[in-house]
């Protein structure tokens, strides 16, 4: 995991090629994080918008996957935020 700009940070899962598993990671990944902030009376309430591309399915290029998460993570946020996004799955 590491910071990617701004307010994104990227995840990379070597060897997980299934949208549905990707996504359950995502949402503990989700879960840690907001009930790691849940007891803290000055933290603002965390919403956390991901998007997630596989590879080889969504590109099979490092930089083309990347772009095909960051779309994938601007329909989740255009979703309403505190959504999970999968690149090439309607949404």
């Amino acid at each position: 995991m590491g910071r990617w700009g701004g307010d994104e940070f990227i995840l990379l899962l070597p060897g997980l090629n299934d949208s549905s598993d990707a996504g359950a990671v995502c949402e503990r990944v989700k879960r840690i994080a907001q009930e790691g902030l849940a007891g803290n009376p000055l933290a603002s309430p965390l919403t956390l918008s991901m998007g997630i591309a596989l590879y080889p399915d969504d590109a099979s290029l490092a930089e083309l996957l990347l772009q095909q998460a960051d779309t994938a993570l601007y329909r989740a946020k255009g979703s309403g935020r505190n959504v999970i996004a999968v690149f090439g799955e309607s949404g």
